[in-house]
């Protein structure tokens, strides 16, 4: 995984906004992506995906779809949301995700231990350091099973 995007203020993609602040979007077309919020309990959301070939698209819908589950989005929540020099609003977590938003407290606090993080108030962002080794970051808030697939 490669995370390293950046962008001096009035120059950011508002495409990639919508991904990294997690937000709905559509995709149409081959290989196209979307996100669609869950319709039940069981999905905080839904991705999408087409085919990615050209001649199974126009013969048939072929798509794939996956749930996100709500301690997913979590996860989507911190590795997205800091690639943002804004960073991760930790006081809108618990509002979303109540009390699991609270679960990387401790990894929270040894990432600004090491001088990964800078944490003003309720705002976590990463220090210069802290992008340099943003990759690593990330992995802290992604499920072991997960890293492993």
């Amino acid at each position: 995984m490669r995370f390293q995007n950046f962008a001096r203020p009035g120059f950011e993609s508002r495409h990639n906004l919508k991904y990294w602040t997690r937000q709905s979007y559509l995709g149409l077309g081959v290989d196209a992506h979307s996100m669609l919020p869950g319709l039940n309990h069981d999905a905080e959301s839904v991705r999408l995906a087409t085919t990615d070939d050209y001649d199974r698209f126009f013969v048939a819908a072929d798509f794939k779809a996956s749930a996100v589950s709500a301690e997913q989005a979590l996860e989507e929540s911190f590795f997205l949301g800091l690639r943002l020099n804004r960073g991760v609003d930790l006081g809108r977590l618990p509002e979303e995700f109540g009390e699991a938003a609270n679960k990387f407290g401790a990894t929270i606090d040894e990432l600004v231990a090491d001088g990964l993080f800078l944490r003003t108030g309720e705002n976590l962002r990463l220090t210069n350091r802290g992008r340099l080794l943003s990759n690593e970051v990330f992995g802290r808030f992604i499920a072991e099973e997960r890293l492993s697939t």
